[in-house]
């Protein structure tokens, strides 16, 4: 498209190459969570791209792949008073 002089703009092209490049943040959400909902989970100052369940990995060999590259956030122990 470029070379015929057709501008070309891509919407938050940043994030898009990121994703090409296996580099963009996504965050992981309990089984049962739809993952749409989920953006509140997180830090507001991350910018995660996309959110996924842990079991929509059938191939395990590959979940291991995705698990040695996580960075798991401190969840805060919860306590009935």
């Amino acid at each position: 498209m470029v070379r015929n002089n057709i501008s070309v703009s891509l919407y938050e092209g940043e994030e898009l190459a990121a994703r090409v490049r296996a580099d963009d943040i996504i965050g992981i959400v309990p089984d049962g969570d739809m993952p749409f909902y989920c953006s509140s989970y997180f830090l507001d100052d991350e910018s995660i791209s996309d959110y996924m369940n842990i079991e929509l990995y059938e191939d395990k060999e590959r979940w291991k792949k995705v698990i040695e590259n996580v960075t798991w956030q401190e969840i805060e122990e919860q306590r009935l008073l």
